[in-house]
């Protein structure tokens, strides 16, 4: 913006942009108030809604969860991705049931990243289309959307390279604004 637009390093700088980008890997922690309620057929529903939200953002490449791992299984054995998601008295009982089996096959460090053992805080992990620093203007807008959607008693928080970037941009906005 301090450099005119026919300048060779702006028309670089540019085309790098809109053309080349890279990866940022995000680590979604949310807390939904109580033990137990990651298995609840509401709570899988709403993970879902998140899926779909992040799913539909440009900035998202991949978004992943035990919601992910629960409809991979539900297809694997019952032919039917969605089936956790009905309302369905034995829901809360197959998703454990799931989750177990997962458990024994991945490495445990893995299973604790996706939910917590009392089964009250689960994550979403993924990667977003990093182009700039609006990339990440972009990502918190949509972590308020999802945090807006979010029952009351929930709480949700960004870890990993994307909060620490967003840290250090609001310290060089700062020091910019303090330079002049």
């Amino acid at each position: 913006e301090q450099l005119p637009s026919e300048s060779t390093i702006k028309k670089a700088d540019e085309i790098i942009n809109d053309d080349f980008y890279g990866t940022l890997p995000y680590f979604i922690e949310i807390d939904t108030g109580g033990e137990g309620r990651v298995l609840e057929t509401e709570t899988l529903q709403i993970i879902n809604d998140i899926h779909t939200l992040m799913n539909n953002d440009s900035i998202v490449g991949y978004s992943y969860s035990l919601l992910t791992v629960l409809m991979q299984l539900s297809y694997y054995f019952e032919g039917d991705r969605t089936l956790l998601l009905n309302d369905d008295s034995m829901g809360n009982f197959i998703s454990e049931q799931y989750l177990l089996y997962y458990s024994s096959s991945v490495d445990p460090l893995e299973y604790e990243s996706l939910v917590n053992a009392s089964y009250r805080v689960f994550s979403i992990k993924g990667l977003l289309y990093y182009k700039n620093v609006d990339t990440l203007t972009e990502f918190y807008s949509l972590i308020d959307r999802i945090s807006s959607s979010l029952p009351e008693e929930w709480t949700i928080k960004v870890h990993g390279m994307v909060n620490e970037l967003k840290a250090e941009e609001l310290s060089l906005r700062k020091n910019w604004i303090f330079s002049f």
